[in-house]
């Protein structure tokens, strides 16, 4: 198995088609697709260095670790911050011992590194390997987990104090409508996202104009929906979904603050979704959990430093934002 690195724009849009078929044939969720990944990094990466690293077998490809090397010189996952799952791309029967070996390898000799941190691992077996590769210095953790619900039409799995709840809250919005867009709605998100700001849901700098034309990008390449709740006229919410031919995400919510407004869009499109599971995204907000019944699911944060300093400091400081999230919860 050889191992090659690809760090230039045009080597990027070179490997579409065998990006797509690998992908098509890896078990892997839309936050890997090749134009979510290439628009994500020519417009909110571009300063950083790309690092797509392919394994290849005979050679045919067989795994793609769609990478940049970030300020810090930590290899990272294309746009970590915002990608509710991330991952390698694999394909099926691939996942070996044999590829993450030469992966370690390749990291540790690879001088313009000093530290690797992949966040929000979905795939228990490629955390498992990286864990068991990375001999010193490293350490594998869950800060995050995703929801995820089946079949919320029937609402059996829910008591009849939840039942009751939805009811209430649906007939409050017994008027308001939701539709897919067919048009990128940008000066929606920028109001609700305003609105978001004024009441401290969200951070200013948060969802910044680039951001916002990366989404209205992979809009119209057909990788996200976007649904509209409104009621009188009245723009309430604005709900993006990322979708393939069997899976769909929850994503980014921008919404009014108005109460309850974007849990009575989420039980109306919940029950005309015919998708099942469906994940609600990242985050075990109270929203989701006492709502919806989720599923709460574990996403896996890798880290490796080749400093022993710069690894005890890492870990020194897990522990601590990991005990202050504790006494906040």
């Amino acid at each position: 198995m050889q191992l090659r690195v690809i760090d230039t724009i045009e080597e990027f849009k070179a490997i579409e088609s065998a990006w797509e078929a690998l992908w098509k044939h890896s078990g892997s969720t839309v936050f890997q697709a090749y134009s979510i990944n290439i628009e994500a990094y020519m417009q909110l990466l571009y300063q950083n260095t790309l690092q797509l690293i392919l394994l290849e077998d005979k050679k045919s490809l067989k795994a793609i670790f769609p990478c940049y090397i970030d300020a810090n010189k930590t290899l990272r996952f294309i746009n970590d911050d915002h990608f509710d799952f991330c991952g390698p791309i694999i394909s099926e029967g691939a996942v070996s011992n044999k590829l993450f070996k030469l992966f370690a390898k390749f990291i540790q000799e690879n001088k313009k590194l000093t530290q690797v941190h992949f966040k929000n691992l979905f795939n228990t077996e490629i955390s498992s390997l990286l864990n068991y590769h990375f001999k010193k210095r490293k350490s594998l953790f869950s800060e995050v987990q995703h929801c995820l619900i089946d079949d919320f039409k029937v609402w059996g799995q829910l008591t009849s104090s939840e039942k009751s709840e939805l009811k209430r809250i649906k007939n409050k919005f017994s008027e308001a409508t939701t539709i897919k867009l067919t048009a990128f709605p940008k000066k929606g998100l920028e109001s609700l996202m305003s609105l978001m700001v004024k009441q401290g849901l969200r951070k200013q700098n948060f969802y910044n104009k680039s951001f916002i034309h990366w989404m209205e990008s992979i809009f119209k390449k057909g990788l996200m929906e976007v649904w509209r709740f409104e009621q009188d006229g009245q723009l309430l919410s604005l709900s993006c979904h990322l979708v393939t031919k069997d899976s769909r995400i929850v994503w980014i919510d921008f919404y009014d603050p108005k109460p309850y407004a974007n849990i009575a869009h989420y039980i109306c499109f919940l029950e005309n979704l015919e998708e099942k599971p469906i994940s609600l995204g990242r985050g075990t907000y109270s929203y989701k959990m006492n709502n919806f019944n989720a599923l709460p699911v574990d996403l896996y944060s890798f880290y490796y430093s080749k400093s022993s300093l710069a690894f005890f400091i890492s870990e020194i400081k897990r522990a601590c934002k990991s005990y202050i999230k504790s006494l906040i919860n």
